[in-house]
C-alpha cells in the first residue's frame, strides 16, 4: 500500500484528498470558473470512481447545468463516455431513445494533475415516481418552481459543507489539491427543484457497446444482476435485470433487492432468497455460500451473530406491494391471488429477473407487455 500524502476527510461523503494526485482528480473549489468564465462552480452533486460532479451555472445560458470532471487516469483520446454520448446524440439514425440523452457541452482543461475531460449536461428533475393510489404503471413527477439565484440553491441544497485538505508531513498543500473536499449538497431537494418537461437518461460512465467483452461491470449492488455478482459471462443482457429493479423500485418506493450490511454479500444472499439455489456456475463462484446456505440452497439456521436468510419470493414481494409496512409477509402455503395489476407487473419481471440471462424478455418483448398498455408518461 502506498504511503498516503494527505491526511483522510473526516467526511464519508466527500472524495478521498489522496485522489488528488498525478493523473488523479482535478482540484476545484465553490466559485471557481471553467471554459473562459462560462461555467461557476455552485456545489457539489458527487463524486466516483473516476470523477468529481459539480452543479454549475451556465453564464452563456443563464441556467444550471451538471458539469462533471473526469479523472486524468482517462486519457483525452480514450473517453469512452464520451464517444458514447456524441454516438447517440450526433448519430443519423433514427430512434426514439436519442431525445432523452442530452450532452450540452465537452470540453478538455489542463490542471496540475493532467488533462481532464469535462462533461457538461442537463441537470435531471426529480426521479419518476408513483403517486399513492394511482396504478402501478402510472409513472408521474411534480413541476415546481425552478431556482434562480444563487442564494436559493443553497435555501435548497443547503451550505456548501467543506472540509480542509492538509498534507500529514506538515507541508504546504501544494497545487495538487484543492483547499478543501466539499460534501454532496441536498440532490433531493434540488432535483425537487428543478422541473423538466422530459425524461433524462444520465451517468454513461459505466456504459458499454453491444457485443463488447467486459472484464468488470460497476454497477450498483441492488441493481446488478446475477452474473455481476457471483461472476459469470458479461453481457447487455444486465441491463435487462438492472431495468427490472429499477421498474419494481419506481412501483414500491424501496429496492427490489435488499442490503443490510455488505453490498456485494447482501445481494447475493437476497438473490438467493428470492430466486432460489442459482446454477452451479454460478453457484460455486461464491466462496461464502457455506455460510448461509446448504448445498441445496436452502438457508442455514441463524448462529451466532449471523442471522438466517429468510426465503421471499419475487412473486412475494410484488404481492406485499399493495399491503401496508406491519402487514407484509412472507412466502406462505396458500397465497392470496395477485390483483390485475400486480399480476402484470408481476409478469413482466420475472421475465427479466431471471438467472438464465440469455432466457430474458427482449426489450422489445417488454415495451410491448401488457403491464405497460395504457401507459401515459408526461412529457413524452
Amino acid at each position: 500500500m502506498s504511503k498516503r500524502t494527505y491526511a483522510p476527510s473526516p467526511s464519508t461523503f466527500a472524495e478521498d484528498p489522496d485522489r488528488y494526485r498525478k493523473n488523479g482528480l482535478h482540484p476545484l473549489t465553490i466559485g471557481e470558473t471553467l471554459k473562459d468564465g462560462r461555467y461557476r462552480i455552485i456545489h457539489k452533486l458527487g463524486s466516483g470512481s473516476f470523477a468529481t460532479v459539480w452543479l454549475a451555472r451556465d453564464s452563456s445560458e443563464n441556467k444550471y447545468v451538471s458539469l462533471k470532471v473526469l479523472s486524468a487516469e482517462t486519457p483525452p483520446s480514450e473517453c469512452k463516455e464520451l464517444r458514447l454520448l456524441e454516438a447517440i446524440t450526433e448519430s443519423t439514425v433514427t430512434h426514439e431513445g436519442r431525445e432523452f440523452v442530452q450532452l450540452l457541452d465537452h470540453f478538455i482543461i489542463d490542471g496540475p494533475n493532467g488533462k481532464h475531460w469535462c462533461l457538461v449536461t442537463a441537470v435531471a428533475g426529480d426521479r419518476l415516481a408513483r403517486k399513492a393510489g394511482l396504478p402501478h404503471n402510472s409513472l408521474e413527477w411534480p413541476r415546481l418552481i425552478s431556482l434562480q439565484t444563487e442564494e436559493e440553491v443553497y435555501d435548497c441544497m443547503g451550505q456548501p459543507n467543506k472540509h480542509p485538505v492538509r498534507r500529514l508531513d506538515g507541508g504546504p498543500r501544494g497545487d495538487n489539491a484543492p483547499e478543501y473536499t466539499v460534501d454532496p449538497g441536498d440532490v433531493v431537494a434540488l432535483e425537487r427543484r428543478l422541473p423538466t418537461d422530459r425524461i433524462l437518461l444520465i451517468d454513461f460512465g459505466a456504459a458499454f457497446y453491444h457485443g463488447e467483452h467486459l472484464d468488470h461491470i460497476y454497477t450498483p449492488a441492488p441493481h446488478a444482476a446475477p452474473e455481476i455478482v457471483f461472476g459469470g459471462e458479461l453481457t447487455h443482457e444486465v441491463d435487462k435485470w438492472a431495468f427490472g429493479c429499477l421498474l419494481y423500485e419506481l412501483c414500491a418506493d424501496h429496492t427490489l433487492v435488499k442490503l443490510l450490511f455488505g453490498w456485494n454479500n447482501d445481494a447475493l444472499k437476497d438473490q438467493v432468497a428470492m430466486l432460489g439455489k442459482p446454477p452451479e456456475t454460478l453457484w460455486q463462484n461464491w466462496g461464502a455460500r457455506d455460510m448461509y446456505f446448504h448445498p441445496d440452497g436452502t438457508p442455514k439456521e441463524a448462529e451466532g451473530r449471523r442471522l438466517k436468510v429468510k426465503p421471499l419470493s419475487l412473486e412475494q414481494r410484488v404481492r406485499n406491494l399493495e399491503r401496508p409496512l406491519s402487514e407484509r409477509g412472507y412466502d406462505t402455503g396458500d397465497p392470496e391471488p395477485l390483483s390485475p395489476d400486480l399480476q402484470n407487473l408481476f409478469d413482466l419481471l420475472k421475465g427479466v429477473i431471471t438467472y438464465d440471462a440469455k432466457a430474458r424478455l427482449s426489450f422489445d418483448q417488454i415495451q410491448t407487455h401488457p403491464f405497460f398498455h395504457g401507459v401515459t408518461i408526461p412529457g413524452i
